[in-house]
């Protein structure tokens, strides 16, 4: 198999290779004064927990890539950023080369999780009962799940050719976009508390692939031979193919709407601690976008065999080019064993945000010292989606006004266990929760990073403590004045 095939079919290949699945960032989400961070979580968290009267972020991103379809091979971050080449892996590569290898997980379906959220301007105004808040948001999610580990590119090239096997039906899906939401909680009574954000969403690229059903195929040199295939596929964006060039010309192709919704209680003791136990539960981005500019949607079905020649598809083509020629060349008797009972085109298509449930216990063991639990599971619904992923973390942290350290255990896509660390240092927060990519040299199969920065009160007269103390009585969570 050669290496154009390789970088050449997207769909086939690239796309198809990919599992995803998403960290949370941890350190900015979690705590008690966590502020309008939190409530993305869990709308109902600020209310009940957030000890302070306003919290404003200015400014906090988070970026997230984890893989097990490939891995830098004996590397860390730094190493890979110092790099001028990432090769692959070869005996005759000198060994400073950096070098990436596909033979991750041969036996395993694979995963690869890229989510970007870069939090803009946004404030939260608390009193005894009552939340209201206002967040801007930048997010770029990719998102596909259960992908046969045949289609790895190892597996793919040592698997003879013309022999045929099944790849199981699977999502994949990506959408860029930014948000504006208006935010509300209310207390119900002194343990309860309900909770609600509402979002527009402006949204700029988006691509899905739905693979309907079990698809049988192989390949013949550098061809792709099916006996069979329903499949659903869309692209929307700006990036543009001009004289062999690709240009991103930003413009706003579809909007839509989301939700999410919570809930919190709180256990509360006869003890000086805010609360004993926090149990939350929320829905997060209930929500779908509609794509009607640049966006084109195809549907394929056949149950006859075909073959598609990769010669001719370059993804520098432009989506719309790339897959005009993929149906053309299926639709051409003389190239194909057979034809297409059904090809649908469509140029507009709707695709689903990624939605989830999310569970969150803390427990205070003391006024500093917490652990929190999260568990984060994705909600899968019928049609194009960037699914969100299923993650499990413990997070045990040293809480106090001016200074917070947390040290977050989690499980990435029910397979792989990674320990981060983050700190906040008054409104300057920085985090990780893949603290290994940074500190050791090993298979590097993951990067994680957060950071923000906030403003919020800051009259620390512990003159008045009895009045300012977050725990001010045995059954609420007062506020400090300002």
């Amino acid at each position: 198999m050669s290496r154009k095939l390789r970088f050449s079919i997207p769909f086939f290949l690239i796309l198809i290779c990919l599992s995803v699945c998403s960290q949370e960032f941890i350190g900015l989400y979690s705590g008690n004064y966590a502020g309008v961070s939190s409530i993305s979580k869990n709308p109902a968290a600020a209310v009940a927990k957030y000890p302070l009267t306003w919290d404003i972020n200015l400014a906090s991103v988070g970026l997230s890539v984890n893989t097990n379809y490939a891995h830098i091979v004996d590397a860390s971050i730094f190493d890979v950023i110092r790099a001028d080449e990432i090769k692959e892996i070869s005996p005759e590569n000198a060994s400073d080369v950096v070098q990436y290898d596909f033979s991750y997980n041969l036996d395993k379906k694979s995963y690869l999780m890229e989510n970007i959220t870069i939090n803009g301007p946004s404030f939260l105004l608390k009193n005894d009962n009552r939340s209201f808040g206002l967040f801007t948001n930048y997010r770029n999610h990719l998102g596909v799940n259960r992908v046969d580990a045949d289609l790895g590119v190892k597996r793919f090239e040592t698997n003879p050719d013309q022999e045929y096997f099944d790849v199981s039906p699977f999502k994949a899906g990506f959408i860029n976009w930014s948000e504006i939401g208006l935010h509300y909680g209310t207390m119900l009574n002194k343990q309860f508390s309900i909770g609600a954000n509402v979002k527009y969403i402006m949204a700029y690229d988006a691509f899905f692939l739905n693979n309907n059903s079990t698809t049988t195929l192989t390949k013949r040199e550098d061809d792709l031979l099916f006996d069979n295939i329903d499949l659903v596929a869309g692209m929307a964006g700006n990036l543009d193919a001009n004289d062999d060039e690709q240009v991103y010309n930003f413009q706003q192709n579809g909007n839509g709407v989301s939700i999410d919704l919570g809930f919190n209680y709180l256990y509360k003791t006869n003890r000086d601690l805010p609360y004993k136990i926090s149990l939350g539960a929320s829905l997060v981005d209930i929500g779908f976008v509609s794509f009607k500019k640049k966006a084109a949607k195809y549907e394929v079905e056949t149950n006859n065999p075909f073959e598609i020649r990769t010669g001719p598809l370059y993804i520098g083509d432009g989506h719309t080019q790339l897959i005009d020629e993929v149906l053309q060349q299926a639709e051409e008797s003389d190239i194909v064993d057979g034809t297409f009972y059904e090809s649908k085109k469509a140029d507009y298509f709707k695709i689903w945000m990624p939605a989830g449930i999310i569970l969150q216990a803390d427990y205070a063991f003391s006024k500093s010292f917490f652990t929190s639990a999260t568990i984060v599971q994705r909600i899968r619904l019928k049609g194009a989606m960037a699914e969100r992923s299923n993650s499990l973390n413990l997070t045990p942290r040293f809480e106090s006004r001016l200074l917070e350290v947390m040290m977050p255990f989690t499980v990435v896509n029910d397979t792989k266990l990674n320990v981060g660390m983050a700190v906040r240092l008054a409104f300057l927060t920085i985090g990780t929760d893949n603290l290994m990519s940074f500190t050791e040299t090993t298979e590097l199969n993951g990067v994680d990073f957060y950071a923000s920065i906030k403003i919020n009160p800051f009259d620390l007269n512990f003159s008045r403590n009895k009045s300012n103390n977050r725990t001010k009585s045995k059954s609420s969570i007062s506020c400090p004045k300002l």
